[in-house]
């Protein structure tokens, strides 16, 4: 993976890796180590000289998270390869820093959809994600940081571009191409994306502690009077109970009746969720059968994720879908989102009220 870097250190041999690594930390080096073996690439992160998170990368597969650490520093000094390191900005690791991939869409590009929509879709509903466009000679990629770009770059086999020059590179690249958001997830949020620029990190210095309220004296303890044992009645003598006719036997119950409920179609744009822009895209370009609704409507049904239900069309129609769960702000409830290519095969206009049976 290309990252914008401020300046590179060092160019050679994977090899030279824990060499290297002491003078890292030696220098407190805010930064990444690339390694591109035969197979596969990846990349290590360091702030202040400190190894945080690696990220490795195959393909259109591509993996984020400490634990990826360990396998990739072995493989710098058993595999042969190549490493570069780069200083980076602190802005810039904060966006792999404590964060994970979490959805990852898919699709390739072409008349209906190209790398400008995907580009102004991705900034519209603020993600934080890392876009990559593969072409047959070319890569290309976009990381974003809550809807900003935070940097870019395009690589093919006789250009090198970043920034603003990468990302018009990507969006006038020809041929046959495909693309991959990986989303990410956790990490400290994202405030403001900063040019890749040298600049010192920045340490928020921690508010005055809050006094301590003074303790207050716990009331005085009521002395617990003792229990008087109650004193036993005579139990009263019952008369036997008469026999009976032979009792038959229950009837088989009736079939629980189906859960339903009524919902009206709508857009991630038009409501309050938690991961807008994961949902926006997975709307926009998601092929499957399913129907994301909310935690009360799963409850509702009486249904978990990844259950299938039916949609009650006009005319009595079904279709069956898995429901999956998507998260809403507080207050807002009742939500029914549809995949776009979806609701075009079923004639289905947001707006519409349709039913869903479990």
């Amino acid at each position: 993976m290309l990252i914008p870097s401020v300046k590179v250190v060092f160019e050679g041999p994977s090899g030279e890796y824990y060499a290297r690594l002491k003078t890292i930390a030696a220098a407190r080096m805010t930064g990444c180590a690339r390694l591109v073996f035969s197979d596969f690439e990846g990349t290590l992160f360091y702030r202040e000289g400190r190894t945080v998170t690696a990220l490795q990368e195959s393909g259109m597969w591509m993996a984020l998270g400490p634990e990826m650490i360990s396998p990739l520093e072995n493989k710098a000094v058993a595999t042969k390869g190549t490493m570069a390191i780069y200083e980076l900005t602190p802005a810039m690791l904060n966006l792999f820093e404590g964060r994970k991939i979490g959805t990852v869409v898919e699709t390739d590009l072409g008349a209906m959809i190209n790398a400008g929509m995907l580009i102004d879709n991705l900034h519209n509903s603020a993600s934080t994600c890392i876009l990559k466009v593969r072409g047959q000679t070319w890569t290309g990629y976009i990381f974003m940081a809550s809807g900003k770009t935070a940097g870019a770059s395009y690589v093919s086999e006789n250009d090198r571009h970043y920034g603003d020059k990468a990302i018009d590179a990507i969006k006038k690249a020809t041929g046959k191409a495909a693309a991959a958001i990986y989303f990410l997830e956790g990490g400290a949020p994202i405030t403001e994306v900063a040019p890749p620029v040298a600049e010192k990190p920045v340490v928020k210095q921690a508010g005055p502690a809050k006094p301590r309220e003074e303790a207050k004296p716990a009331a005085p303890v009521k002395p617990v009077e003792a229990v008087k044992p109650a004193e036993e009645k005579p139990k009263a003598v019952q008369a036997p109970a008469p026999v009976s006719a032979p009792v038959s036997a229950p009837a088989p119950a009736a079939p629980a009746a189906a859960r339903q409920v009524e919902l009206k179609v709508t857009t991630s744009s038009e409501v309050n969720l938690v991961h807008q822009s994961r949902i926006a895209t997975l709307e926009e370009l998601d092929a499957r059968k399913i129907a994301w609704v909310d935690e009360a409507v799963l409850k509702t049904l009486q249904v978990k994720e990844a259950d299938v239900v039916s949609l009650i069309l006009p005319g009595e129609k079904t279709e069956k879908v898995a429901v999956a769960r998507v998260d809403v702000v507080p207050g807002t409830s009742s939500i029914l989102i549809l995949p776009k290519k979806l609701r075009r095969k079923l004639s289905i206009r947001p707006g519409s009220t349709i039913g869903i049976r479990a």
